[in-house]
């Protein structure tokens, strides 16, 4: 029995290992989970912890986990002195769920951009705009943006995504908000329509993100772009790859604590993320609470992208 629950441990984390590296769309039922998740089933190998294979299993779970938890590399980060920068630009995604006390929630930050999903009834978001004017807004069927600074709508004939030119403090960006169809996660996996359906889905998205993605400037463009929102997809998702080389994932270098955010009572997953162009650095990002949604927050924040990758303190 022992030889048994260690051989399905390994198996598992082989299985694994090869499905969060290749993420392919047949194996979404699997990956739409958080990768660490799947690390209770290494717990089969501590019955066999006297066999040399007991070594193998703990060895190929330590490469699981560090390749692909990333919720490890945010945590340590927080060992990480802060440091403020003057020029900073701060960027916040929300999904209210409707709700204009969660997009207020967001405001209260003073950001300078918000990139809003399940956007609030427009009338009631224009009558802030009005009593405070430094701020533009970009209204769209589900997604909205809103700047402070100058705003220029490009707007789109898909409900999934909004665009617009934006000019604050003399810098000019390309802006898309966005709200992938959501994800349906399912724990009956010995039923084959739970994997197709999973793999129908993640297919939909991908479709979704490809026309995000040619509705981006082209590389001759000046603009500095930012891409952010409600992606529901786990974090590492293949829909992530097709997102334009010339993006980095502000987690990557900025991300501090616990930076998942849903559901708000328990966050599983980093859904909500935010995207920049390479001539933005992302020194800071994490969560904050927002009221009257599911959803936490996620915030950025963004300064000029020295030179050589060094940050300045």
């Amino acid at each position: 029995m022992r030889r048994t629950l260690n051989g399905i441990s390994i198996s598992s984390a082989l299985f694994l290992l090869l499905v969060y590296w290749q993420r392919p769309d047949w194996a979404s039922a699997v990956t739409i989970f958080p990768a660490w998740s799947w690390l209770i089933i290494w717990g089969l190998s501590l019955p066999a912890y006297r066999r040399a294979s007991f070594k193998f299993a703990c060895m190929l779970w330590l490469l699981f986990t560090f390749s692909f938890v990333e919720e490890i590399k945010s945590l340590s980060r927080l060992l990480r002195p802060e440091h403020y920068i003057t020029s900073q630009l701060k960027v916040i995604t929300v999904n209210c769920s409707g709700s204009i006390d969660a997009l207020l929630s967001a405001l209260e930050l003073g950001p300078d951009i918000v990139l809003i999903q399940e956007t609030p009834q427009r009338n009631t978001v224009l009558e802030w705009v009005k009593q405070n004017s430094d701020y533009q807004y970009a209204h769209g069927v589900d997604t909205s943006i809103l700047v402070k600074g100058h705003i220029q709508h490009i707007g789109t004939t898909a409900s999934f995504f909004n665009t617009a030119w934006a000019e604050i403090r003399g810098t000019q960006y390309h802006i898309t908000s966005l709200r992938l169809a959501t994800s349906n996660p399912r724990i009956d996996l010995w039923n084959a329509n739970c994997w197709t359906q999973q793999r129908l889905q993640r297919e939909r998205q991908m479709e979704q993100i490809d026309k995000v993605v040619q509705a981006l400037p082209s590389a001759s463009s000046d603009r500095t772009i930012l891409l952010g929102g409600d992606f529901n997809v786990a974090q590492g998702d293949r829909v992530f790859q097709a997102i334009d080389t010339r993006l980095r994932d502000s987690f990557a270098t900025g991300g501090r604590g616990w930076c998942n955010t849903i559901m708000h009572s328990m966050p599983l997953l980093r859904i909500d993320q935010i995207w920049a162009s390479i001539d933005l650095h992302a020194h800071d990002a994490h969560v904050a609470e927002a009221a009257n949604t599911d959803h936490l927050m996620y915030v950025a924040a963004f300064s000029q992208a020295p030179p050589y990758g060094k940050v300045d303190k």
